[in-house]
């Protein structure tokens, strides 16, 4: 890849659980055709890194979940029950969120990011239990206040583009089932069935930019894919055989492309997108390989999608797809500057994707064998 604009070099995070690896290059925005490679870091025992949870619509902002560290409390702490949201940029690094509560309650998850990339939402703990959240940079935590009377359990999954209207899953108490819910500031937790399938657990995963599309699955033998606008209310979009499915990852921006992974048999899934004019269609395999893996990502319009596809019976790999080229590997779209800097790795997944399909973000293996988390700029195509 060619520097065009300038480098940035990032000096050393103070944060212990953040390895020295972490400090390749990566330059961001839009201004010019800046490409490179970046790797965030993994946490302090390696395969801990938790998960990926969002990037902003122009790649500037990344949001996931970290492992917290309380150095006043016992060492054998269990990771995965103390975590923590972090948000990411450029030029800040890797900025962890906190927690709704106060101490000894250090647990905060994050669910997603607003395209604008000032809106963070997820869940805390908190002294009232789990808390759905948003987190503005002005303004911190804001819970989003939850009737006690109708919910014991709410999680943010998406957010339109400026914030204003959030979906996700909230365990009801009558009937005690999870039920996708959309949430506003004027109306508050709205919930939706799914037609014939009431009686079924079911969650939004998804929403479009303009918050006018939502997507979801009901949980049944097999999961199904719904999608929801205000005039159609919940449609299921599959009607595959039981005990198989599909399940839902991502909606473009402009509601028109849903991406996710579909069930043939137990054990080989295949990335699937659906469009209204197409239905559901596969998206094939790398050359000589086979069809199998999870489309985890789209771009605005629909036309890049990013994520795993499986190699061999053990290993997978992430990749990138459009109508024109097909699936490829992400290494195959790196200059030999950049293979360089990744010598070692082993890319394993494509998690999120920017709008315009250039800024892509998974996890991987770094070469000390730690589980870790990487961002690559990628040229035009």
């Amino acid at each position: 890849m060619h520097w065009n604009c300038f480098r940035c070099r990032f000096s050393s995070l103070s944060y212990r659980w953040v390895l020295p690896t972490l400090l390749l290059t990566l330059v961001t925005g839009t201004s010019c055709d800046r490409t490179g490679v970046l790797t965030l870091g993994t946490g302090p025992d390696g395969d801990r890194i938790i998960s990926l949870a969002g990037i902003s619509g122009d790649g500037s902002v990344i949001v996931g979940t970290i492992p917290f560290i309380d150095e006043k409390r016992d060492s054998g702490l269990s990771f995965a029950q103390e975590t923590q949201a972090f948000r990411w940029t450029a030029g800040g690094g890797i900025e962890p969120l906190g927690f709704i509560g106060p101490a000894d309650f250090n647990e905060s998850v994050a669910g997603a990011i607003s395209a604008n990339g000032r809106v963070i939402l997820g869940y805390s703990s908190s002294p009232e239990g789990n808390q759905s959240f948003r987190w503005t940079r002005l303004g911190g935590f804001a819970p989003l206040e939850t009737p006690s009377d109708s919910i014991n359990f709410a999680a943010a999954t998406g957010l339109s583009s400026d914030g204003s209207v959030i979906i996700g899953r909230a365990m009801t108490k009558s009937p005690s089932r999870f039920m996708a819910f959309r949430w506003t500031e004027r109306d508050g937790y709205q919930f939706f069935n799914v037609p014939s399938l009431e009686k079924e657990s079911a969650w939004a995963t998804d929403i479009s930019n303009d918050g006018r599309v939502i997507v979801g699955l009901v949980s049944m033998a097999g999961d199904r894919t719904f999608r929801w606008t205000a005039e159609t209310g919940a449609v299921v979009l599959d009607d595959f055989t039981e005990n198989c499915g599909s399940t839902p990852f991502d909606i473009s921006g402009d509601g028109s492309t849903i991406i996710g992974q579909l069930c043939r048999n137990s054990n080989d899934p295949a990335p699937f997108r659906w469009t209204e004019a197409e239905g559901f269609v596969t998206l094939g395999g790398l050359p000589g390989e086979r069809e199998s893996g999870s489309a985890r990502a789209t771009s605005y319009n629909g036309s890049v999608i990013v994520g795993t596809t499986r190699i061999n019976e053990r290993d997978s790999t992430a990749f990138i797809w459009d109508a024109v080229n097909g699936m490829r590997t992400i290494l195959s779209l790196l200059s030999e500057e950049d293979l360089a800097l990744l010598e070692g790795w082993s890319l394993e997944s494509a998690d999120l994707l920017s709008a315009d399909g250039r800024t892509v973000a998974g996890l991987g293996r770094n070469p000390e064998g730690n589980r870790d988390i990487w961002v690559v700029r990628l040229p035009l195509f």
